[in-house]
């Protein structure tokens, strides 16, 4: 288990500022992680995409990704090229309602879990 902190308010669940997109890449907001975090981050994922805070301030990172097809809101513009250059299809909902309520895509999963 790896132990992240979170230093900004505005994201206050690891759901908000970073998102898994395959078993090796993942997407975070580095202002979201106090210095400590982002050297872990990368170290572990040195080819993570970096999203900029007009992204993570419309909650960009709080997707869900089948590997390939990512679902985030359409408002992630800069986050949705950066996920076409690397191989992903990126898939924009329109979710601001929830946004109002400080909620997105993920937000709208149910994950299940398959006992090993």
């Amino acid at each position: 288990m790896i132990g992240l902190t979170l230093v900004d308010p505005d994201y206050y669940h690891l759901d908000t500022a970073l998102t898994v997109l395959d078993e090796k890449t993942v997407a975070y907001y580095p202002g979201a992680f106090s210095p400590g975090s982002r050297a872990v981050l990368e170290r572990l994922f040195p080819d993570a995409l970096l999203a900029t805070p007009a992204d993570a301030e419309v909650f960009g990172l709080n997707a869900t990704s089948d590997g390939y097809n990512v679902v985030l809101p359409q408002n992630a513009t800069g986050l949705a090229a950066q996920l076409r250059e690397h191989g992903f299809n990126p898939i924009g909902v329109d979710l601001s309602e929830l946004l109002k309520a400080g909620g997105s895509v993920k937000c709208c999963t149910l994950e299940l879990r398959r006992d090993a």
